[in-house]
């Protein structure tokens, strides 16, 4: 079974991705098996966003970091404001078989990031899935403009 996302743009100006993805479970001939939205008010993502932040820019699959059977997914908001304008941020979705059931943000100010995010740097703008490099489970690239 694997996941597949894409975005939903706003239906009234066509701008960017702002709140919406929609995640499906394959069979192994490529049809749809099950099939779930995951936006601001589906799905239990309990983020607010703006439509310039442009939630799920990019998902990439991290593995079943919350050992409940379903595999987990990164998905990007590279112009999230938090510590500065268009810093970014990546949300880590933990799924299940019915949907999302936790979420954790991590940006320069939540999530025990480290490191210091500046104005313009697009956290986020390219993601990419690692393995497991470390032998804990999973771990995530992540690309900024800067």
């Amino acid at each position: 079974m694997e996941l597949w996302t894409c975005w939903a743009p706003s239906a009234t100006t066509m701008t960017a991705p702002t709140s919406v993805r929609h995640g499906a479970a394959l069979n192994s001939n490529g049809t749809v098996k099950a099939s779930q939205k995951i936006s601001q008010t589906t799905g239990g993502l309990s983020a607010t966003f703006s439509t310039d932040e442009f939630f799920g820019h990019e998902v990439a699959g991290i593995g079943d970091i919350d050992g409940n059977g379903v595999g987990d997914i990164a998905v990007a908001a590279p112009r999230d404001d938090d510590g500065t304008t268009d810093a970014g941020a990546i949300y880590v979705l933990q799924l299940d078989s019915a949907g999302l059931v936790g979420q954790t943000k991590i940006s320069s100010t939540t999530g025990g990031f480290a490191s210091t995010l500046d104005l313009s740097d697009w956290f986020g703008v390219g993601l990419s899935s690692l393995g497991d490099l470390d032998g804990d489970g999973s771990n995530l690239g992540c690309r900024s403009l800067r």
